[in-house]
């Protein structure tokens, strides 16, 4: 799958988020577990898309021959 790297560079970035907003309110653990919650989501969000893209540019590239 082409989108990994940024679908985890996702999932890195609202963990990392969630920490540093734990860290800064006093609850670092519910912080990590609302960032990674937040990145699986995102992660699931930018592989439906990509999912989808890659079936239009199918029918899309059908049409033209």
């Amino acid at each position: 799958m082409k989108n990994t790297k940024i679908t985890g560079l996702i999932f890195v970035g609202c963990m990392m988020a969630g920490m540093g907003f734990g860290m800064l309110f006093g609850n670092l653990v519910a912080g990590m577990f609302i960032g990674m919650g937040i990145g699986f989501a995102g992660q699931a969000i930018m592989m439906i898309v990509e999912k989808e893209r890659r079936q239009e540019s199918i029918f899309e590239d059908g049409e033209d021959e």
